[in-house]
């Protein structure tokens, strides 16, 4: 149970750090869901809590990070059951490594655009959670079924495909959906 407290704070301190890492230059938060002008206008001297504009912010701004804080725990219970039993049972390989495909695109995608953490945060967690539990399927599996050449390869073509969303043409990324 420490173990999955100390997992799960690890988690919510790498969100928070990436979230003020990556804000957008123009607008700097305070609290997370702040921006400088609607934390003025809340608890400065007008303190106008019915300020529309500023409520829309808010209200924007705290769904993306209460979206990015549930994506944090979403794979989390998967994870500690795997730790706990040591074995990964009844997961499919198969169902995993395309899970893991399917999340690539989409940060790479908004980290080429210059796009926001908190616009494609859930994605990049959920990748990292994917890539976790693969990564627990190959060393909890017993050793006389498990090929490390299958991994390799694995992890190899991961790591083109990568490479190769990374270098795609602009003109490609509209067809992303197709493949």
């Amino acid at each position: 149970m420490l173990f999955t407290r100390q997992l799960v704070l690890l988690l919510l301190l790498g969100v928070v750090s990436a979230t003020n890492a990556s804000s957008a230059p123009e607008k700097t938060y305070k609290l997370l869901i702040f921006s400088e002008e609607c934390y003025e206008t809340w608890f400065g001297p007008a303190h106008d809590v019915l300020d529309v504009p500023c409520l829309k912010s808010i209200v924007s701004r705290g769904l993306s990070v209460g979206i990015i804080v549930g994506s944090t725990a979403l794979k989390v219970p998967q994870i500690v059951n795997y730790l706990r039993h040591g074995n990964t049972k009844g997961v499919s390989v198969t169902m995993m490594y395309m899970d893991v495909l399917s999340f690539t695109p989409g940060p790479i995608y908004n980290t080429l655009q210059g796009h926001p953490f908190m616009t494609y945060g859930e994605q990049l967690i959920v990748l990292g959670e994917n890539m976790f539990i693969v990564l627990l399927m190959w060393f909890l599996t017993p050793r006389d079924k498990f090929s490390p050449g299958r991994a390799l390869l694995s992890a190899l073509a991961f790591a083109a495909i990568s490479a190769g969303l990374f270098n795609a043409p602009a003109w490609a990324w509209p067809m992303m959906p197709i493949l």
